[in-house]
């Protein structure tokens, strides 16, 4: 029964930690996009499709440096994925001045979900397991 406790902390604990990864990763790429889209004049066409991109980046490194354990890196990456959208609509809907003008879309969510599934299983298959010792007594 104790094991089943810690899966389900492990579980949290990974998803909670790649999801404030991701968040400031975006919150980072963001603000260097908006540098480049001010210095550079660029369309407001490229807006949206480098908003997709720093969405899927984001959700893969926070993946890669959040998930510590190898296992159920899909659950844990969607868990992540729909997490950060939700996060991340919140965060950026209150930097950008309330929730009045702000709409939610799912598709995002969905999005995320698949992107942080994918995230997830790349993460537990190219990174090494963190195995937590016992000091023997």
């Amino acid at each position: 029964m104790k094991k089943d406790g810690n899966a389900v902390k492990f579980f949290i604990a990974d998803t909670v930690k790649t999801t404030l990864i991701a968040l400031i990763v975006s919150l980072i790429l963001i603000l260097l996009f908006a540098f480049i889209v001010k210095a550079a004049g660029i369309g407001e066409n490229v807006i949206t499709p480098v908003n997709y991109v720093i969405k899927f980046i984001s959700i893969l490194v926070g993946a890669i440096l959040g998930i510590s354990r190898k296992k159920d890196g899909a659950l844990k990456g969607a868990a992540a994925g729909a997490l950060y959208i939700l996060a991340a609509f919140t965060v950026f809907s209150l930097l950008g001045g309330g929730f009045d003008g702000a709409r939610f879309n799912f598709i995002d969510l969905a999005g995320g979900i698949v992107s942080g599934a994918i995230c997830g299983v790349i993460a537990v298959n190219f990174k090494k397991e963190v195995r937590v010792s016992k000091a023997r007594v």
